[in-house]
């Protein structure tokens, strides 16, 4: 029934855009092999990867189960979206954008139509106003890592699409953007998006660029209040990110450091946790990745993805004792990934090849700070995912 919703708003779209000046249609075709050497965390039957599972999850007998390899041959990730432009409208542009693909809301849905985007855009001049469903501005659309694998860097970089209302404005090299937004779907608290909905307050973001000849650097920050219940525990966090982009005639190298508490709901590792005195506290993690790639021809393109995460327990608190746990791999000391990538393009036909190295350290004991302990920690467990990806661009 969702897909065919929103088939039917496909077509609302359509028939209210017919005055436009333009309707555009676009996507692709996207065929994904996916081979594991091991166990992940992962959605959507494996095809969204964050890390490898932990030797810790063993049977009885000491077997290490997580071991297996696995295998996914899947499109779903496969997209649709129709674009709608107005000439002019109190002085402004305005464009209404609808976008669609196939991943589905939940493990149980693969291959159903989920909605993307949907938001209004007006701009003037320097000015940009935006209403709907896009990127996170953590997400920092234009700077994100492009690898094969659908993840995009996660969780080693923010990963999340939410409702929201932003402004942009531009002046010369410079821009700022405002934003209040909420959580919606996968990208949500682990105890799901109404705790940030109850407590009556958006995320509210902050981030400012400028460029420089071939450079681009830029700087952003959010914070969001989390209520756990009606008359609950309540709490406040907050996140920072720095980034910049050097681009060269045929190269690129793009680097980006985050550092913020609770950012389960850009899919990274940590969120939070109730403790045994009724507080609520959220647990803070770094993380920096770069990439570098490079244009050898009109049809060849390579890649290199490197990253880095470290779990950093609660800041600020010197003994805390957890009685409820909302968090992602609140045991994972840290986590390393690197992906180097080759593809080949002609026309709007795309073939490329990716290979993830993806390593974590998972340990059995905490700090006072709930930071896990790195000593005597389990050795690192390591996935290679090898991943084949062919596109259709329309």
């Amino acid at each position: 029934m969702r897909h065919l919703i929103l088939l039917a708003l496909v077509g609302v779209f359509i028939a209210g855009s017919a005055h436009a000046q333009q309707v555009s249609f676009f996507g692709f075709v996207k065929s994904e092999t996916i081979h594991d050497t091991r166990q992940v965390a992962q959605v959507r039957e494996g095809q969204f990867l964050l890390y490898p599972l932990s030797e810790f999850d063993a049977n009885a007998d000491g077997r290490d189960d997580n071991a297996q390899s696995n295998l996914l041959m899947a499109a779903f990730q496969s997209r649709v979206g129709v674009r709608g432009t107005e000439a002019s409208i109190a002085g402004g542009q305005v464009t209404g954008l609808l976008e669609a693909d196939f991943f589905g809301q939940n493990n149980t849905a693969v291959s159903m139509l989920r909605l993307r985007h949907a938001n209004v855009q007006w701009s003037k001049g320097a000015h940009v106003l935006l209403a709907g469903q896009t990127w996170s501005p953590m997400f920092t659309a234009g700077l994100h890592p492009g690898v094969v694998g659908f993840a995009t860097g996660a969780p080693f970089q923010p990963f999340a699409r939410f409702p929201q209302v932003r402004y942009t404005v531009s002046s010369g090299a410079n821009s700022l953007l405002l934003a209040a937004s909420t959580q919606r779907d996968a990208f949500e608290e682990i105890g799901g998006s109404k705790m940030q909905h109850q407590s009556g307050q958006p995320a509210l973001h902050l981030h400012a660029t400028t460029t420089r000849g071939s450079i681009t650097l830029g700087a952003g920050a959010t914070t969001k209040k989390i209520l756990l219940e009606l008359e609950g525990p309540t709490f406040r966090s907050s996140a920072g990110t720095m980034y910049g982009r050097w681009a060269g005639s045929s190269s690129t190298l793009v680097v980006k450091a985050v550092l913020g508490d609770d950012l389960s709901d850009h899919l990274m590792t940590g969120g939070f946790f109730s403790t045994t005195t009724g507080e609520a506290l959220p647990t803070r993690v770094r993380t920096v990745w770069g990439e570098w790639t490079h244009q050898w021809t009109d049809h060849l393109d390579t890649g290199l993805f490197a990253g880095h995460l470290q779990n950093l327990g609660v800041v600020g608190e010197d003994s805390v004792t957890p009685a409820e746990l909302f968090m992602r791999a609140h045991d994972m000391a840290s986590l390393v990934r690197l992906a180097p990538r080759v593809g080949y393009r002609e026309s709007n036909l795309r073939v490329a090849f990716e290979i993830e190295i993806t390593s974590a350290r998972y340990a059995t004991e905490f700090d006072s700070s709930f930071r896990p302990l790195t000593q005597n920690a389990q050795d690192r467990v390591t996935n290679v995912r090898s991943l084949l990806a062919v596109y259709y661009h329309f």
